[in-house]
């Protein structure tokens, strides 16, 4: 009876095992066919940016315009606590600093000044994203778009864009004030609220260029397309984003060499090519990220497969509801 007892819970313990395993083969197996299709997903893009290389000069644009409008907040700022505090606190653990820091989150003026910055970014964002997508979609439904064009109807929906951009910078506001009087899990429950956000917001920028609506309404019809299509599951690819980053990688090599020679010159030099192949990478990575979303979007507003992508790719593109 003794033999038989250990022989049975063997085999209930090789049992646990080989279960163990098996779902740990199944989630790689999941992650490597997520892998997989996220690389098709790149090269589908890829092909769109071939035939509209002039695509790129958006989001240089864009990062101009950003990098113009943070100095036109920062600059005048400067000598004050508002900027000043954050220097502080990055560079130092000083005490008096994140006192002030506490002190300006309390103050009206201070999230005045913030939502003015939100609002500043959120248009200049959403102004370039939006001429990114138009184009997008003029190329993937067969059309032939230009800069020009994109400038044109980005232009043509100001008041939505405007509109969008002040709801976004209040949100922005609300969740920082909150946060600034929370402890840390009412900080974990802020990010928690920034994730639904961002995942609620994802296709905000198709609905504004071809459905016009206010920002309320086009947040819902974001959300709603999301949840009817693909379920919860966003970013369940790397695609994109891990090939780009594999490639700022690469790109960090002609630095790493002017390091090894020991030389002044020589890694100044390495270190300039490697700021301009990053540099180029993000806005490639940019450009290809905005054509998948308006991809995403025909295929999930009118069950229509897009020029030079496939069904099965966009299908996988995020994991269904169960």
């Amino acid at each position: 009876m003794r033999i038989k007892f250990s022989d049975s819970r063997s085999y209930r313990r090789r049992q646990y095992v080989s279960g163990i395993v098996n779902e740990l083969l199944k989630k790689w197996a999941t992650m490597f066919e997520r892998i997989r299709n996220g690389l098709s997903i790149a090269g589908q893009c890829w092909e769109v940016l071939k035939h509209d290389k002039e695509l790129v000069l958006f989001p240089l644009f864009s990062s101009l315009s950003l990098w113009a409008v943070t100095a036109s907040f920062v600059l005048p700022l400067w000598d004050t606590d508002y900027v000043q505090m954050y220097v502080d606190c990055i560079h130092e653990d000083d005490a008096a600093a994140a006192q002030k820091y506490w002190n300006n989150t309390r103050d009206p003026l201070f999230y005045l000044i913030l939502f003015g910055f939100y609002l500043s970014q959120y248009f200049v964002m959403t102004f370039f994203n939006v001429a990114l997508v138009a184009c997008a979609l003029v190329r993937l439904n067969g059309g032939d778009p230009t800069v020009a064009v994109g400038l044109r109807f980005a232009r043509s929906r100001l008041s939505v864009i405007l509109a969008w951009s002040a709801f976004s910078a209040a949100i922005g506001v609300i969740l920082r004030a909150i946060e600034s009087r929370s402890n840390n899990s009412g900080r974990i429950a802020i990010a928690v609220l920034g994730v639904a956000w961002t995942i609620g917001s994802y296709l905000v920028v198709p609905v504004l260029v071809v459905e016009r609506l206010g920002p309320i309404a086009a947040f819902k019809r974001s959300a709603e397309i999301i949840s009817r299509t693909w379920g919860e599951a966003l970013g369940a690819n790397v695609g994109i984003g891990a090939i780009s980053g594999l490639c700022c990688l690469v790109a960090c090599i002609p630095a790493a060499v002017g390091y090894a020679m020991q030389s002044a010159f020589a890694l100044g030099i390495g270190v300039g090519i490697s700021v301009v192949l990053v540099v180029g990478i993000k806005l490639v990575a940019s450009t290809l990220e905005s054509v998948l979303l308006a991809a995403l979007y025909i295929y999930a507003d009118q069950g229509k497969v897009p020029r030079f992508f496939t069904k099965l790719s966009l299908s996988n593109a995020f994991v269904e509801r169960s």
